[in-house]
């Protein structure tokens, strides 16, 4: 549609039915179509889907190297942040040490003393 409309010289009428190159297979018989298919959530996304890929090959090797290297970067510093964020190690408290001020455990109830029989009177 976009290629065949600038074929056509100004004011004249575009020759129906034109067929959307970025679309597959959509033909449009109307101007009214051709407004709406423009402005359409479908046909803006294959816009812009069709500019990133000229884009991404039009890219240098210089170009694609310094990309590679800034995503590196990116994500060793990403994976940092994570790291130093952690402040907790499962386990860690299991390991003998006792952290500082911590009681001494008492022992559960009912492990000593006194038996009792159904009824709370002792033995």
């Amino acid at each position: 549609s976009e290629e065949e409309e600038e074929e056509r010289p100004e004011g004249a009428e575009p020759q129906f039915p034109i067929t959307c190159a970025l679309c597959s297979g959509k033909t449009l018989f109307s101007m009214k179509e051709v407004t709406d298919h423009m402005a359409s959530a479908r046909h803006q996304k294959k816009e812009k889907e069709s500019e990133q890929a000229l884009k991404k090959a039009k890219r240098t090797p210089d170009q694609i190297e310094k990309l590679k290297m800034r995503n590196a970067r990116k994500k060793q510093k990403k994976l940092d942040t994570r790291i130093g964020e952690r402040k907790h190690v499962w386990g860690e408290h299991k390991k003998g040490e006792k952290p500082e001020g911590a009681k001494p455990v008492k022992p559960a109830k009912g492990t000593g003393g006194k038996k009792t029989v159904k009824g709370g009177k002792s033995v």
